[in-house]
């Protein structure tokens, strides 16, 4: 919802960013394991980035904040992920003053709380990227 319209075909470029930076906003295809199928997801910080993990006390989950701005859901609220313990990218952040590092990423669902994402999995590599999509017209 929101990135892609219901029925919008969508072109795969394999193997994109080996020549291009991965860019805030653009739609991956990630691949979270070798057993299983790639998924699509959004570039939410990119290399050089900064980026703070907050607890979000209403839904008991987490929020982001990237270059001092918050992260917000398609509906416009905050964004959130995770759930219990601190979210794997609060550890990070932690240990790498809260910037991320040249081809480290954060990927996520476009809609909250999205799932097989750093919402989970923390920063990602950008070697993780089987390609960029982009919608095509018919």
């Amino acid at each position: 919802s929101g990135l892609v319209a219901r029925g919008q075909k969508l072109k795969l470029i394999t193997d994109w960013y080996l020549c291009h930076q991965p860019e805030r906003g653009e739609l991956v295809y990630y691949r979270f394991s070798s057993q299983s199928a790639p998924v699509a997801r959004v570039v939410r910080a990119a290399s050089g980035d900064a980026f703070h993990v907050s607890r979000d006390e209403q839904r008991g989950a987490w929020n982001l904040t990237v270059n001092g701005e918050l992260l917000l859901g398609p509906d416009g609220t905050p964004y959130f992920f995770g759930a219990g313990p601190a979210s794997m990218l609060a550890v990070y952040e932690k240990s790498n003053g809260g910037r991320l590092a040249e081809g480290d990423l954060i990927v996520l669902s476009n809609v909250p709380p999205g799932s097989f994402d750093s919402g989970i999995f923390g920063v990602v590599s950008r070697a993780d990227l089987v390609g960029r999509l982009h919608p095509v017209s018919d």
